[in-house]
């Protein structure tokens, strides 16, 4: 069974990501975690879905010199460790930013 990542920030959180985000988009410039709600279980869904909200620990990443975001589902596992799992790796949308994440 798989729950959730408790709301505080901690160095668990941040090795799982940067775990998961071995091989893609070069050194990490900055990591946001959040509990949010993703609408159709997707970061930056185009116009407005009318699917079911999701609730979820989630992690974006800015990257050196690039304008790619990751954004990565947090997982706490029954073994008491945290996975993290890319679900969107690309150019988020026109206007968000990192800042305004929620």
């Amino acid at each position: 069974m798989h729950g959730y990542v408790p709301v505080r920030y901690c160095p668990a959180e941040e090795i799982a990501v940067k775990a998961a985000l071995a091989n893609h988009g070069g050194p990490i410039t900055r990591i946001a975690i959040l509990s949010t709600a993703l609408p159709c279980s997707i970061p930056w869904p185009l116009g407005s879905p009318s699917c079911y909200m999701d609730p979820a620990q989630v992690a974006f990443v800015t990257f050196v010199e690039s304008n790619q975001v990751a954004a990565l589902r947090l997982t706490l596992l029954h073994t008491g460790a945290i996975a993290a799992k890319v679900i969107e790796f690309k150019v988020p949308p026109a206007g968000w930013s990192i800042d305004t994440a929620r």
